[in-house]
């Protein structure tokens, strides 16, 4: 019985504590990467051109002094920026000049600090300072317009490499896909060479055949040529009647026999002197 009152009791005290907790809980979108958003640019309705800062450093003279502000904004300011400043408890503004940024951190220099500070008070370091600037909001401006050209080339660049992960990841199946049209090329040029030369071997056996036809038909043709070669000399007369008459008889043909004896010699007969 006093186990169950105490179980009471303490559910009853913790009950709060999770109502609290189920309270402050923050809303989870229910699907996709929760992330930082990406597309945050300059918003009108905010107004850049006041801020606060803390004073964390200062010189001797109070001349040169260095501040702290929450806002991660500040790292767009240059050197030479003008940022005007009034403190809570001081009597004016001030303006100062920046002279280096840090993160989260500023360095001024300011001409004449009394416009906004009392000479017989100390300066303390830790004074908040409440910061009027146009020249903090057009440097804003520009951070958000370049902001979006980044953004531009990003989506360039993220384009170009999904193309060349998307080469990577097939690139095998390019490459069976390349070496398979060479092959198909490579079997029709060698079916295109057996063909041609297959047309070249009957080629040679028709010309061989022909070469032969061709060499009997000229040697009949160059000896028909030269049977009907004409004679282009000219004969007067017949070297018969140019031979000189000796008046000899002329026997007749075929003349009979004669025998002369071995002894016989031309020269010695009488009849040839």
């Amino acid at each position: 019985m006093g186990m169950t009152k105490f179980s009471s009791i303490f559910g009853f005290l913790l009950l709060p504590t999770v109502l609290l907790a189920a309270g402050v809980r923050p809303e989870m979108p229910s699907k996709g990467v929760v992330s930082r958003h990406v597309h945050a640019f300059m918003d009108n309705s905010i107004k850049y051109h006041k801020f606060t800062a803390r004073v964390t450093d200062k010189d001797s003279l109070d001349r040169i002094i260095k501040v702290k502000s929450e806002m991660d904004n500040v790292r767009f300011l240059r050197a030479g920026d003008r940022l005007d400043f009034s403190m809570k408890n001081g009597s004016g503004s001030c303006k100062g000049f920046v002279r280096g940024v840090e993160k989260l951190h500023i360095t001024l220099f300011v001409p004449f600090i009394g416009k906004c500070w009392e000479y017989d008070e100390y300066f303390r370091r830790g004074t908040r300072l409440e910061f009027v600037s146009k020249d903090f909001v057009m440097r804003v401006k520009e951070a958000s317009d370049y902001r979006r050209h980044l953004l531009i080339r990003k989506e360039d660049f993220l384009k170009q490499l999904n193309e060349i992960n998307h080469f990577l990841w097939s690139y095998d199946q390019k490459r069976l896909e390349v070496a398979a049209d060479f092959d198909k090329e490579i079997i029709e040029i060698e079916k295109k060479k057996r063909h041609a030369l297959s047309e070249l071997i009957q080629k040679k056996k028709d010309e061989v055949v022909l070469q032969k036809e061709l060499r009997r038909k000229l040697m009949e043709l160059d000896h028909e040529i030269d049977f009907y070669q004409i004679d282009r000399t000219e004969l007067l007369s017949d070297r018969w009647y140019l031979d000189h008459d000796q008046g000899v008889p002329v026997g007749k043909r075929p003349q009979r026999e004669r025998k002369i004896s071995r002894e016989f010699h031309r020269w010695k007969d009488a009849r040839f002197k």
